[in-house]
């Protein structure tokens, strides 16, 4: 009878802790809500600062996409001729086809040469016949930083491309090797 008290004394003591586990996993779901919402807002306020910063820098009068409308001249002076340039339906009128120019974007030949030295510091981080290094240590003997996603996955993308190449192998944990030929020279 006394282990029959006990055991109800401890099934009780049981039921009142998750009980409290209950209502404090709703207590942290409310907080998160709240967090959330106010998140949100301060985001929407974020951006609305934003949106009035960029309509007072453009001013009164000016567009956010500015024109350049080009007209035909003659030695003598203008012609009687319609302007050439963007007209009403947007299309192009009496211009040559212009190459979109994106800022930041770099040349076909540029990214060929940047993928070029890549693979050749890679080549140089990555020794015939020594151990294999896991992609995280490659990088940082390239000294890309580890906040760096873009840079990072760059190298990731060369390992991948070396590999599928034959230039390296990996090995089961996947960490990167080179292993020289027998009795050839390396090149690449």
């Amino acid at each position: 009878m006394n282990m029959q008290a006990m055991l109800r004394q401890i099934d009780e003591n049981i039921d009142r802790r998750r009980q409290h586990i209950a209502v404090l996993r709703v207590e942290i779901s409310e907080l998160e809500d709240s967090r959330k919402t106010l998140m949100r807002m301060a985001d929407d306020q974020i951006a609305a600062a934003e949106y009035e910063r960029q309509q007072k820098s453009l001013g009164a009068g000016s567009s956010a996409k500015p024109m350049l409308i080009v007209r035909k001249t003659s030695e003598e002076g203008a012609t009687d001729e319609a302007p050439l340039g963007i007209v009403a339906g947007g299309k192009r009128k009496g211009l040559p086809r212009l190459r979109t120019v994106h800022p930041g974007k770099k040349s076909r030949r540029q990214r060929k040469r940047q993928t070029l030295e890549l693979r050749d510091r890679i080549f140089a981080v990555i020794k015939p016949d020594a151990p294999p290094m896991p992609p995280r240590e490659i990088s940082d003997s390239l000294d890309v930083p580890r906040e760096d996603e873009v840079a990072r996955k760059a190298v990731s993308n060369m390992l991948y491309r070396m590999r599928t190449m034959g230039d390296i192998q990996r090995d089961g944990r996947g960490s990167y090797f080179r292993s020289a030929p027998n009795g050839a020279s390396e090149q690449h």
